[in-house]
């Protein structure tokens, strides 16, 4: 028996310690890689991409993800807040901005490269799950900022609470999404 062991054998179909060391593994290495490649103000709209100004792509997401959540807000959790570019008006002068680093970017780029470099499933599986993944990973988003918005509105104080344990929520949904993914998806008897 070799201790050594290869990369198929540890993801193979039937070996559940071998997914989650895959699932942490790919989580970890797009991570670093992020940290590398990607370089933004955490507090604000300047991001680069290797050295270069990627600003004004994730200004139109952060953009794009901002007004659906307004929108939620007011429409669906029936609150009166109001719209400015990427800023969501609580009340008053309270308000919460939604910058590059909200706009789930790097959640989804974590995701595609999860299932993308998964070696046991056709491409077309992979592609359609990478894409219902980043649904859900995008309807997470969209729920995530709706709930510190709405309890910063209540008390200011829970921002950094809501903001962060809402961020964790984001790795919980990536998990089950890719125990979908081993359990029904790939794993699905024939």
């Amino acid at each position: 028996m070799s201790i050594k062991t290869s990369f198929k054998e540890l993801t193979s179909r039937d070996n559940k310690i071998g997914g989650i060391i895959y699932f942490m593994g790919v989580i970890i290495i797009t991570h670093v890689l992020w940290k590398i490649l990607i370089n933004g103000d955490e507090n604000g709209h300047q991001v680069a991409f290797a050295g270069i100004d990627v600003t004004s792509f994730f200004y139109k997401i952060s953009l794009f993800t901002t007004e659906i959540a307004w929108w939620t807000l007011n429409n669906i959790f029936m609150q009166d807040f109001k719209l400015n570019g990427v800023e969501i008006i609580l009340k008053g002068t309270q308000s919460v901005t939604i910058i590059w680093a909200c706009s789930a970017v790097k959640q989804l780029y974590m995701f595609i490269c999860l299932i993308l470099f998964f070696p046991h499933a056709s491409w077309k599986k992979k592609i359609l799950y990478a894409l219902f993944g980043c649904l859900i990973l995008e309807i997470f988003n969209i729920i995530r900022i709706d709930i510190v918005a709405f309890g910063s509105s209540m008390n200011m104080n829970n921002f950094d609470f809501l903001h962060k344990i809402t961020q964790y929520g984001f790795y919980v949904v990536m998990f089950l999404l890719w125990i979908y993914w081993e359990e029904k998806v790939v794993n699905k008897k024939n």
